[in-house]
Order: C-alpha cells, then structure tokens, then sequence
C-alpha cells in the first residue's frame, strides 16, 4: 500500500469527523454530558459554557485555554438536542440553549426521553412489568392445559 492511499484514506477519516451530518465520530461523551446538564437543570434553557466546563474540565484544571475544536465539537453535540434561542448581552454574547420542541413534548416528558437515551438498550419499568405479567399469565395457562394423573 503507497503512502499515498494512506493519506487519502486519512484525510476521509478527518473529513468523517469534522463532518455535521456524522451522527457521533467521538463525540458520543460530548452528547452525553449535553443531555445530562439539561436533566440536572430541569430541562431549562443553558449556554453551552456549561457544558464545556463538564467536558473539558482538564482544561481548566491544567490552565489551558479551549481552541476552536473544543467549542465546534460542543456546538454540533447542542444542535442534536437544542435550539438556539436567544443571545445574552455581554463579552462574547453567548447563545442561549433551549430543549427541541420533540423532546419536551415527549410521551412521558423529556424524563422518560431521558431514560431512553441513557440506557438505549435497556427495558423501561413498564416493560418490564408487562412482560413479567405477560409470562404469568401464560404460564397459568399452561398449567391448566396440562392435565398431568395425580
């Protein structure tokens, strides 16, 4: 393999990533912490420094300053979840986050959206229950079909 199929093979990997229309490409944890900070304030509007204090916390903690990456990895992560509402005044004017409309209207509330997208392949309470119900029911049924001599 030439170095050269190497490096286009590396730059569409690249463009894979820094490409909006990629669903996650990394930012997985990014989108995590974006739909955890709505939760742990009550699904109200947020700005977006919020999160990057979560995620990049070693940023600050090693005293480094965020590079444009970090806010253009962010913003792709709020976009998924929220809309730009309004801008605040101030240095830097930053956007205000509110929650999509989808999410808010969720059957169940953006709790129960909430609970779907952190365990995505787990079964909620109420399945749970109508299933044990439903094998309950059926195993009766069994039973009483089964005429065993006593």
């Amino acid at each position: 393999m030439s170095s050269r199929t190497v490096a286009l093979r590396n730059l569409q990997k690249a463009r894979a990533v820094t490409d909006p229309r990629t669903a996650a490409c990394g930012r997985r944890h990014i989108q995590y912490e974006v739909a955890l900070q709505f939760a742990v304030r009550d699904w109200q509007p947020m700005t977006a420094d919020v999160v990057m204090d979560a995620v990049f916390w070693e940023l600050k903690y090693y005293n480094r300053r965020p590079s444009a990456s970090h806010y253009q990895r962010v913003r792709r992560a709020m976009e998924r979840f929220a809309v730009r509402d309004k801008r605040l005044p101030g240095r830097g004017r930053p956007w205000v986050w509110r929650l999509k409309d989808e999410i808010l209207s969720y059957p169940g509330g953006p709790e129960e959206w909430w609970w779907g997208y952190k365990h995505p392949f787990r079964q909620s309470a109420m399945d749970k229950y109508l299933e044990e119900e439903y094998l309950n029911t059926t195993a009766i049924t069994k039973a009483d079909q089964t005429d065993e001599p006593k």
